[in-house]
């Protein structure tokens, strides 16, 4: 459901015009207070008037089943019209329905190409899972150095579990030039931000180091977080 809010309020800040950013508000006032068929009911007329915002939100309903009957293929059908107006976050979402196999055959080439769409529009979330996908070899050739990228761009907008995984390719040199110091900054970061797998790594990390070099790497974080992660 994260990615369902964030998805929402950024699409709202960009809007459609007033009107149709006020009637979307109703609905989602209603969504916020769980009343979902009441929010389906002011989403279905957008949808269907082909706004992409309206249309993301019908897939998050459908997928999750709320206010409706669970329905992966209803939910691909809504971000496939937001997806193919060009729309982010319903590319990202298709993206999730190919990889996992909701609604449609499992499709590993044809999710990446959905979160390479998002990603390169700046989505942090599709970001990461391209850096995974690359790192894995899902449905593309294995490549650390593009992993490495697209972990770096999703990072860098405060994504904690693309933080710890760009740690993790500092501390194995995977695509990057090896560099513990830098990993255990990420994985310092990546907790910090939430990630259980950030933490647990930097405390693996923290065994191995005294206090004085704890505190430099603290300082090297705080100095990555207060430059809005340019000086990283």
């Amino acid at each position: 459901m994260y990615k369902f809010i964030v998805a929402v309020g950024f699409s709202m800040l960009l809007g459609n015009g007033v009107a149709v950013a006020a009637d979307y508000d109703t609905g989602f006032k209603f969504f916020q207070i769980g009343e979902y068929k009441a929010a389906l009911a002011e989403w279905v007329p957008l949808a269907e008037q082909g706004d992409v915002v309206a249309q993301n939100s019908l897939g998050a309903l459908y997928k999750f089943g709320l206010g409706v009957t669970q329905n992966a293929k209803t939910a691909v059908k809504w971000y496939s019209l937001a997806a193919e107006q060009g729309d982010a976050a319903g590319q990202y979402g298709l993206g999730t329905m190919y990889a996992n196999g909701e609604g449609v055959p499992v499709n590993k080439q044809t999710a990446l190409k959905w979160y390479a769409l998002a990603a390169e529009q700046g989505d942090a979330d599709a970001q990461f899972n391209l850096g995974v996908m690359y790192h894995q070899g899902q449905g593309v050739l294995e490549n650390d150095e593009t992993a490495v990228k697209w972990y770096t761009l999703a990072a860098q907008q405060g994504l904690a579990e693309a933080q710890a995984n760009l740690g993790v390719m500092y501390q194995h040199g995977n695509g990057i030039p090896k560099d513990i110091d830098r990993a255990y900054m990420w994985f310092n970061i990546g907790a910090y931000g939430g990630s259980d797998f950030g933490a647990r790594n930097k405390q693996a990390l923290d065994k191995k180091m005294n206090s004085a070099k704890r505190t430099r790497l603290q300082e090297l974080s705080n100095n990555c977080l207060a430059s809005g992660y340019k000086d990283c």
